[in-house]
């Protein structure tokens, strides 16, 4: 903790709101004292229910229950919020007459919460709703985020949620499950992410970046290393029973951008590329789609990619454009191999009953 970070917001708010108390500290770290004398703001009291530091003389540490009714007295700093998201501490400071920002401050402008009995919510608006206790990590960096875990989630693996901006939104659907090291990253302002009911993860990634929208419906499956990258103004859509192998990409955009050098615009991520909506890139997959190992599905070059209910993408191929349903389609860039084909979840199966209603002709449309 030697780097404490001391944004511009909880500067502003200690001087608006310090009112010539005395500052001091709920918990202790090292690098605390060193900041505020910097400042001229030196920590002489120190709040604390550590045993060891109370005795250490030269610490100036009191016991916490000392800052009770003492808000005319203390304008309070908390170095360290606890894995609860500072729930607790939260709890003690206001039993005791104290007022977020108007008698006391988190330092840290990020929130990690590895535990959640319920409801957790913040004075930036964030909100985190569910009950867990194990494997599951929220951060919180900006404002007005909000994250659904729906009951009966195993994390069976880890899941890392960053939300790294604002107004940011992540459901997670009952009954799900997270097998090994798994990642949902929001990098910006504006992305929308939602997982269905009885989806199964297995060291996933999904990555959005600004203004995104991901939807996954219920019963979704995805093998080990599968990775989302869904760039600005974009839009992606999995329907329900979608099958997903290993190594699979998908993405929409380039992620970089590309100029015209001539006319010098922006050709491949310009705001005039937008529909009326603001939506630059739309990505579609149907119910029951199954994609092989090491797929790349890529809505970029074309403005929207859909491929159609009961269709079945080959290992290593390249999708760029939209097909029908109920056909295999395979390849660099990927083409249609087969129509009026249909597949079923469960091996070595004679019966085409096992395909459950999705055994389909192939409507006479696309590549």
């Amino acid at each position: 903790m030697a780097d404490l970070i001391l944004s511009e917001r909880v500067l502003e708010n200690i001087k608006k709101y310090r009112n010539g108390r005395e500052i001091a500290s709920y918990g202790y770290i090292s690098a605390v004292n060193k900041k505020f004398k910097d400042l001229g703001c030196e920590i002489n009291t120190i709040f604390t229910g550590n045993k060891d530091l109370l005795n250490e003389k030269d610490m100036h540490c009191v016991e916490y229950q000392l800052m009770k009714d003492k808000r005319d007295s203390y304008y309070i700093i908390v170095p360290l919020i606890l894995e609860d998201g500072g729930t607790g501490q939260r709890g003690i400071l206001e039993q005791y007459g104290y007022t977020e920002l108007q008698d006391y401050i988190f330092i840290p402008d990020t929130v990690t919460i590895k535990k959640c009995k319920g409801k957790y919510q913040d004075i930036k608006g964030n909100t985190v709703e569910g009950k867990f206790d194990a494997n599951l990590s929220v951060v919180l960096y900006g404002s007005n985020n909000h994250v659904i875990v729906e009951p009966n989630v195993a994390f069976r693996g880890r899941l890392n949620v960053e939300l790294r901006g604002n107004n940011n939104y992540v459901k997670i659907g009952a009954n799900s499950i997270f097998d090994s090291a798994n990642e949902i990253f929001l990098k910006n302002d504006n992305n929308v992410i939602e997982i269905g009911k009885k989806c199964i993860f297995r060291g996933n990634r999904i990555g959005a970046f600004c203004d995104s929208y991901l939807k996954i419906s219920d019963g979704c499956d995805f093998g080990i290393g599968t990775k989302f990258m869904i760039h600005d103004y974009s839009k992606v859509y999995f329907g329900a029973d979608c099958m997903i192998s290993w190594n699979v990409v998908i993405q929409t955009g380039d992620g970089h951008s590309f100029f015209d050098v001539v006319t010098k615009k922006n050709i491949n991520s310009g705001k005039d590329l937008r529909d009326k909506e603001g939506i630059l890139y739309t990505l579609i997959l149907q119910d029951h789609v199954w994609i092989g190992r090491d797929a790349m599905i890529f809505a970029g070059g074309s403005k929207k990619v859909e491929i159609g209910a009961g269709s079945i993408v080959g290992a290593r191929s390249f999708v760029k454009n939209s097909f029908p349903n109920n056909c295999s389609i395979a390849g660099v860039p990927a083409k249609i191999i087969r129509r009026n084909v249909a597949w079923s979840r469960k091996n070595f199966s004679d019966n085409i009953d096992d395909c459950m209603g999705y055994a389909n002709l192939t409507e006479d449309k696309g590549s």
